[in-house]
């Protein structure tokens, strides 16, 4: 990700930090209101949201350079996997000879395939990425709350999984 402020996706991730940073005023006038009526959240709840509500907002300030920093480390362990595996495997192929030519050319059509998918895949996955990221704002507010946490951990269990999936493939594919 650029982490410059120009950016097209920056400015969505702007607009949905200003969201949230919205949304702390509500949730902390509903933490105030049940503290002060004895309705709503118990005192557990409210000892236990309190440090969530401080990670949250840090959090929610810095989840740009967050999720930049977590592609990043993403895409360097998958290039790197991906370039050790590819030298290792040239290496084995030129010792082996010209025998190994024909056992690649039909085999051509099927790695065409292959290849073709995972393009896609992988341009799905940079989609995806890019909507995680401008959405991660409004993911670490939900984190704050009991009852929408659930919806923090669906947000990353799919930002992980992206950010996973390149390696993986680097890993096959290199393989």
């Amino acid at each position: 990700l650029a982490t410059d402020d120009q950016g097209v996706m920056y400015k969505a991730w702007s607009i949905m930090r200003q969201i949230a940073n919205v949304m702390f005023i509500a949730v902390f006038i509903a933490i105030i209101y049940s503290h002060l009526t004895n309705t709503g959240l118990s005192n557990y709840n409210l000892k236990r949201m309190l440090p969530r509500l401080i990670l949250a907002i840090v959090a929610v300030n810095l989840s740009y350079y967050i999720c930049a920093l977590l592609i990043d480390v993403s895409n360097i362990v998958g290039s790197g996997l991906n370039g050790l595996l590819i030298e290792t495997t040239a290496a084995s192929v030129a010792a082996m000879g010209p025998g190994v030519l024909y056992l690649l050319v039909f085999a051509l059509v099927p790695v065409a395939t292959i290849m073709i998918v995972t393009f896609a895949v992988l341009a799905a996955r940079q989609a995806i990425i890019v909507v995680m990221v401008v959405i991660s704002p409004i993911a670490f507010v939900l984190y704050i709350l009991p009852g929408t946490s659930k919806w923090f951990d669906r947000w990353q269990e799919i930002f992980s999984t992206m950010l996973v999936m390149y390696p993986m493939f680097a890993l096959l594919f290199g393989g």
